[in-house]
């Protein structure tokens, strides 16, 4: 039991010296470099990096609901989709297809075609 705890006791002081020569310095030494980036880029830059973060969540949250990390809304939507396939099971679709496309044909292909040709 001691051994283990003295195993584990120097695990953590060796992660602790990793740990403090990984520590990056994010401060430029340059006044000019860091005024540049403040003053110039950075309102210009901040409407895309919102951008891009609200891109990211949004992929993040789908991501997690193809996983089923976010279990609740993907039963939800699974519930959903199998509800809908079960409605769509009724739908007279040849009928819709077959009117949908003669109402289409007639606005697009219709008589004042002859006006189109004309000009």
């Amino acid at each position: 039991d001691n051994r283990q705890y003295a195993r584990q006791l120097d695990l953590y002081a060796r992660l602790q010296e990793v740990e403090d020569e990984s520590n990056i310095r994010t401060k430029s030494k340059s006044k000019l470099k860091g005024a540049l980036i403040d003053q110039i880029l950075a309102p210009k830059l901040l409407y895309y990096q919102q951008w891009l973060s609200s891109i990211c969540l949004k992929i993040r949250l789908v991501r997690n609901v193809f996983n089923w990390s976010e279990s609740e809304i993907a039963f939800f939507v699974t519930l959903a989709l199998f509800g809908s396939s079960f409605i769509a099971l009724f739908i007279p679709w040849a009928f819709l297809l077959r009117w949908t496309s003669r109402v289409v044909a007639w606005v697009f292909l219709g008589p004042w075609m002859r006006l189109v040709d004309a000009l």
